[in-house]
């Protein structure tokens, strides 16, 4: 004999939403780790890009090629923010023209070059700048994956 059919329906509907919640969890997890990995790529982007503009300031002259390439990986920048969903552009714009000042606003033309030293204020700037830009893009992460249940907000 089988249970009465309020029973059976409550156990349906129990593992309707143990399925479901199973289901949401498991596809947050996917995005979040999606994300994760596309900001990672971002910050070595951006670790890279510091470091190229360190090293374009710290050489012995000025370097026409190598400050063509600088002026373009800042550009396309911008662009890889946009291919991160969760990302809020207006709220990375100040970090990211600092970012983009400090690596072409001083010392970028051949006219006026000068070989920068470790100490320089410049490449002070650069890595300053750019630790801001990667600590607002880790802000943006967090605020959209907080570290405590359910892990994710939604929108």
């Amino acid at each position: 004999m089988s249970a009465s059919p309020t029973l059976d329906a409550i156990a349906w509907a129990v593992a309707i939403v143990g399925w479901a919640s199973t289901h949401l969890f498991a596809e947050a997890r996917e995005r979040r780790k999606e994300v994760r990995s596309q900001l990672d790529k971002l910050q070595d982007y951006l670790l890279t890009l510091e470091k190229s503009g360190r090293d374009f300031h710290s050489a012995p002259a000025f370097d026409v090629a190598k400050s063509m390439d600088l002026t373009t990986a800042v550009h396309n920048l911008e662009r890889k923010f946009e291919r991160i969903g969760i990302l809020k552009i207006d709220n990375l714009i100040a970090y990211n023209i600092a970012f983009k000042r400090a690596i072409t606003m001083k010392n970028f033309e051949q006219a006026r070059f000068e070989q920068q030293t470790e100490t320089s204020e410049i490449l002070a700037e650069i890595s300053g700048s750019a630790h801001d830009l990667e600590d607002a893009l880790e802000m943006q992460y967090k605020a959209r994956y907080p570290n405590r249940f359910p892990y994710f907000r939604l929108r």
